[in-house]
């Protein structure tokens, strides 16, 4: 029992830590803007809240938060690299033209 729980823990938390590579690869590709990952960030706030309710043990708020903490931190990590990665690619294209 305590063997799955650490182990789908383990799993969610290395998907989770992905999170702003994702980001950064969607921006760098031009799918999504860094405009897009600023207006959306409430629903991704739920998504992680529901994310946070599904893989936490326990009904208690505070390990909820002890799990939306570190995504939330790591979507605004993502939104600054996807911002800076979005100006260094529109400073590219301006000195190819």
């Amino acid at each position: 029992m305590i063997f799955t729980f650490v182990l789908i823990f383990i799993c969610a938390f290395g998907i989770i830590f992905e999170l702003p590579v994702v980001m950064t690869v969607l921006t760098t590709v031009g799918i999504v803007s860094p405009e897009f990952w600023k207006e959306h960030w409430r629903i991704a706030l739920f998504i992680m809240v529901v994310i946070a309710a599904i893989i936490t043990p326990d009904a208690s708020g505070i390990t909820q938060v002890m799990v939306v903490g570190p995504m939330l931190l790591l979507y605004i990590i993502g939104y600054f690299i996807s911002k800076y990665v979005h100006s260094r690619n529109l400073q590219r294209e301006r000195q190819i033209d």
